[in-house]
């Protein structure tokens, strides 16, 4: 966010666009006024790569228990661009399950491919 607009307590517009600000009024919750405009600033259009994994035996498969050094894998997930961890737990005495959906901005138009083909498109368009 590069610059926001909003309507105080007074009824007075303000716009805020120093970056030190913005930062205040992002962490204000909603107790700075009624926002009327958000000025973004977006980087440049890329391709998504998308590296979808799972961790067998759930979350402390991945994550050690407090104290322990955190396995440079593990870390390498949080440095790309975009990462979900999303956790099934164990049931029944069977073992938790983690999925590590991680994305990079790096991919390249050519190499481009549609995650939903067309039947699933026309099943999607069918039910809405």
């Amino acid at each position: 966010i590069i610059e926001m607009e909003y309507v105080d307590s007074m009824g007075t517009l303000q716009v805020i666009n120093e970056p030190e600000l913005l930062k205040v009024a992002a962490g204000s919750m909603g107790m700075i006024g009624i926002v009327t405009s958000i000025t973004y600033k977006l980087d440049e259009m890329s391709y998504a790569r998308y590296f979808p994994q799972h961790a067998e035996g759930g979350l402390s498969a991945f994550l050690p228990p407090p104290g322990e050094p955190i396995p440079e894998e593990t870390l390498e997930h949080f440095t790309h661009y975009y990462s979900e961890f999303i956790q099934y737990p164990g049931h029944h005495g069977a073992p938790g399950l983690l999925w590590l959906n991680t994305w990079d901005n790096l991919g390249k138009a050519e190499d481009a491919i549609a995650i939903i083909d067309h039947a699933e498109d026309e099943f999607q368009r069918a039910m809405i």
